[in-house]
């Protein structure tokens, strides 16, 4: 299960790797003037993308400060953590405005500061003495808020923009897959992993429908028809 857990994490990466090919594709038709008024990341909300981040570095960290590596959890999600750089990179170039640049520059921050502390002796430390647990629960928290204010965005706008649905389909499939590998670890070390994935799972189930809400509610067509006038 732990190798499954792992393999749709892998998953998931597919779903950001999708993401930012379809922010790469808005830039070329931006550049091209094709994107009918458009920008390469519109309806992207910072606050869920870097609420992404904290949730997959939290994990990360999590699994790199337990008294024995946990590669299951921590090595997947270091990729994932890269590649949401990269999409914050592309907001922040988009947007070019300070608080996309400075949630890009802190994030960034966090992965050199946590890769230096990891090299340490005292890497274990944070898990022993309940720091990395308690930056799961408080990413929680943060995490949910940002999945709410993006799904907020999609209704106030009635379309899903840049948003990838491969994306959020592909974090579903993962965070599936990640509640069972947290019972299976037991209670007593797999607890993070599973209130991280639950919370994960309730936010990408109820972003998924907000696509096919998107394409079938006459409220969503109303709002996108008031947008353009």
């Amino acid at each position: 299960m732990g190798w499954m857990s792992a393999g749709t994490v892998v998953l998931s990466l597919g779903g950001i790797a999708a993401q930012l090919r379809l922010i790469w594709q808005r830039k070329a038709l931006y550049t091209a003037g094709d994107l009918d008024g458009q920008t390469p990341t519109e309806i992207l909300s910072l606050n869920r993308f870097s609420s992404s981040f904290i949730a997959f570095f939290a994990m990360f960290l999590y699994g790199m400060t337990m008294g024995t590596i946990n590669g299951y959890v921590a090595f997947p999600r270091a990729i994932a953590v890269t590649l949401l750089l990269v999409i914050l990179y592309e907001m922040q170039a988009d947007r070019r405005d300070r608080r996309s640049r400075t949630v890009f520059y802190m994030c960034l921050g966090f992965v050199i500061a946590s890769i230096a502390f990891c090299l340490t002796p005292y890497r274990s430390a944070l898990s022993e003495a309940g720091i990395s647990q308690a930056i799961v629960v408080a990413t929680c928290v943060i995490f949910a808020q940002g999945a709410t204010h993006q799904i907020m965005m999609i209704r106030k706008t009635g379309k899903t923009g840049a948003l990838s649905v491969w994306m959020f389909s592909m974090f579903f499939l993962k965070d599936v897959f990640a509640v069972i590998f947290g019972f299976l670890m037991g209670l007593d070390h797999g607890w993070p992993v599973l209130l991280m994935h639950a919370v994960s799972l309730t936010a990408q189930s109820t972003t998924l429908y907000h696509f096919w809400w998107v394409k079938r509610s006459d409220k969503a067509l109303k709002r996108r028809e008031a947008s353009i006038a």
